[in-house]
């Protein structure tokens, strides 16, 4: 097992992620090294800081410099002059959150526009665990429908169902050694959709033994409503579960506050 509950204190919990290149007590912050550095900051600077592990772009390295590049350079730690750990995205919360670039969503993967050039691309779970096996990441993330969240729940099914055959084939690919995987729960913030994403991705890491479950949300309230009215729970206390959010008193002060006809609402 990858991840080691210490302590617990309510909702609360503390733990260590155990890596290729180190441990992580968590609860850590993640800075993003989106192309391969924390903008402003060097790697000197971030461990005085005290960071333990980062966060890089799959999309963005792919595409700029290239993870033949990286891969020939010695990886993603000597490129960025890290020793320590680094987790990449599959660069799917990119794709699907540049909608207006996407040309295709099919069985086999997604095909879209690249934001540099405009050239068509396509992503599958196969190639998106190769780009993270060749940059050497310590953590992979696995492919994964990332909706919208003004869709209809037909839609939301049918990307969570997706999402679930997207993993099960990620998970088979090679990996770079050590390299840990996350699996992704979907849903939105349909609960049963939750719940059953959930469900399937545990089943799966525990028929391959993937490392890690991740959940996600969407929507202004939809973490809360998560973490605290779902199976997801009992994962958040006894794997690593990655935040991809951060809420400000402000954005709670906005939540209360009613929206305007027209407002969209969004994570953040």
């Amino acid at each position: 097992m990858s991840f080691d509950l210490v302590a617990t204190e309510g909702e609360a919990r503390a733990g260590v992620l155990h890596t290729a290149h180190g441990d992580v007590s968590t609860p850590a912050f993640m800075p993003v090294g989106t192309k391969g550095t924390v903008k402003g900051l060097d790697p000197d600077r971030l461990r005085e800081l005290g960071t333990t592990i980062l966060l890089g772009n799959t999309y963005h390295l792919h595409f700029r410099p290239g993870e033949e590049l990286v891969e020939a350079m010695g990886g993603l730690h000597r490129f960025m002059a890290w020793d320590g750990p680094i987790l990449t995205d599959s660069g799917g919360f990119q794709v699907f959150s540049l909608r207006d670039t996407i040309t295709a969503v099919d069985e086999e993967g997604v095909t879209f526009r690249s934001v540099y050039d405009g050239r068509e691309a396509r992503f599958t779970p196969e190639l998106v665990a190769d780009i993270q096996r060749r940059l050497g990441s310590d953590i992979a993330m696995c492919l994964d429908v990332c909706p919208p969240p003004d869709i209809t729940r037909a839609e939301l099914e049918t990307a969570t169902a997706l999402t679930t055959r997207w993993a099960g084939r990620q998970v088979q690919a090679p990996r770079a050694p050590g390299q840990l995987v996350f699996g992704i729960s979907q849903g939105g913030t349909d609960l049963e959709l939750r719940r059953r994403s959930t469900e399937e991705i545990s089943a799966l890491a525990s028929e391959v033994k993937a490392d890690v479950i991740v959940i996600e949300a969407h929507g202004r309230t939809g973490l809360a409503r998560v973490f605290h009215k779902s199976t997801a729970a009992d994962l958040a206390r006894n794997a690593p579960c990655s935040v991809l959010t951060v809420r400000t008193k402000r954005a709670e002060r906005e939540d209360r506050l009613p929206q305007r006809e027209g407002d969209e609402a969004r994570p953040h």
